[in-house]
């Protein structure tokens, strides 16, 4: 008697494990959180997929193949949140944002190549962030060689398939897209006013939830401490460096082989020096990296000529938006003010998508916006002009900390709190 009610007991708890087991494949499958595979569309229930933007490495891969798309966008979450892929100037081709947030110019490499090799982009912008070139710094969590069609070296990657049916399977058994699920579904979660399905991620929920409570000055701050400890100075080195003199990484290797691919296959290649805020400017000289930014941009042109030399071509396009001119000198609301909302910036490091489709404009060579675009604004690089370029900027920089005293001070003291994390 008593076995009876022991083997019914263990039947029903097998019954109870099997059945929460397939809802949870049954909920994932139909929400298809992470965009894995071309799944069910319901609007209003699963079309705005909400955790994209946290597993863009993982979403971007299946993407690309599926959506064989003819232009993309590269970069770091400023290219992910600020360069629209349906911004007008795009007239001519289909765009995906194949940006990802902290991502570093290696995986921007890698993530070429798979594009490349699914089919040749027509056209390429590719946002370049000093961060982005740290030797020190790592492919960011979720980023992974296997689930890339080809190998660094070009040739075809026999583990992807394999990799690719783990990621589905494991996805759909995965606590971790349960709640993206649950966050996908939820009504009270579809506040952005963009869904991802192009990669790009708007900062709606800085608007609606973070401004209103702390104030754009507060998030100013966060975001240049996080550069003065993880973003330039990531652990263990806690220093900046484009080459680690102990396993040879360089990051102008991942530069060359994307200008290489780009001659080869015919890309049409725009390369540019991202418009953060002149705060982010005013962090990078007080943490002692100004001669490092500037010997970077003479590399950049340095190599895009070389690589040009090397094919026989003409060097691609090099625009810089940095430094500090009538957008990026924007004012940042007082400490008082949390309302208040800055008209092309988000924060230090992150601009918005009206301050990006004028960055497009110019890069395209279109006027899709309308808008004037101020004179100073991006400044096309080469060997003749670079030195009276920076020259300027260092001029720009003088005045901007003339008139902006409380700014400087501000940073200066920030400066002075993560001192200890740039100690090796």
């Amino acid at each position: 008697m008593r076995g009876n009610i022991f083997k019914d007991y263990v039947r029903g708890l097998a019954a109870f494990a099997g059945g929460t087991l397939l809802l949870v494949i049954g909920i994932n499958a139909l929400v298809n959180p992470f965009n894995l595979y071309a799944g069910l569309r319901l609007s209003g229930f699963n079309d705005y997929k909400y955790e994209l933007a946290r597993h863009s490495r993982l979403s971007k891969a299946a993407e690309l193949r599926r959506q064989r798309p003819e232009c993309l966008i590269l970069g770091s979450s400023r290219a992910q949140a600020g360069l629209d892929p349906d911004q007008p100037a795009w007239t001519h081709c289909r765009v995906y944002n194949l940006a990802h947030a902290g991502g570093t110019l290696y995986e921007s490499m890698r993530y070429f190549q798979q594009a490349a090799a699914i089919q040749r982009p027509r056209e390429v912008v590719l946002a370049l962030d000093l961060f982005m070139f740290n030797a020190y710094r790592p492919p960011q969590p979720g980023f992974s060689e296997e689930r890339l069609m080809v190998s660094i070296d070009g040739a075809p990657n026999p583990a992807w398939p394999r990799v690719f049916a783990y990621d589905v399977f494991s996805n759909l058994l995965s606590w971790d897209a349960l709640k993206a699920s649950w966050k996908t579904a939820v009504p009270a979660h579809r506040r952005q006013r963009r869904g991802a399905e192009d990669g790009f991620w708007e900062y709606e929920r800085f608007r609606l939830e973070q401004a209103p409570r702390r104030g754009q000055r507060d998030a100013f701050r966060r975001n240049e401490e996080a550069f003065l400890t993880t973003h330039w100075f990531p652990a263990p080195q806690r220093r900046f460096t484009t080459h680690d003199p102990v396993s040879g990484a360089d990051a102008y290797d991942s530069m060359r082989i994307i200008l290489r691919i780009a001659h080869r296959e015919g890309v049409r290649l725009h390369l540019l020096v991202s418009p953060a805020h002149a705060r982010q400017w005013e962090t990078l000289r007080q943490a002692g990296l100004w001669q490092e930014f500037e010997d970077w941009k003479r590399m950049l042109v340095h190599v895009n000529n070389e690589e040009a030399r090397r094919a026989g071509r003409a060097p691609f396009s090099l625009w810089d938006f940095s430094g500090f001119n009538t957008y990026t000198t924007e004012d940042v609301p007082a400490e008082s003010d949390r309302a208040g909302a800055m008209r092309w910036y988000w924060e230090s490091s992150h601009f918005r998508k009206e301050l990006g489709d004028i960055v497009l404009n110019r890069v395209l060579g279109q006027n899709a916006t309308g808008h004037k675009v101020a004179v100073d604004f991006g400044v096309r690089l080469d060997a003749r002009n670079l030195d009276a370029h920076l020259a300027g900027m260092r001029v720009a920089q003088l005045r901007w900390q003339q008139t902006h005293a409380q700014d400087v001070a501000e940073i200066a003291g920030i400066v002075r709190r993560t001192a200890a994390w740039r100690t090796p």
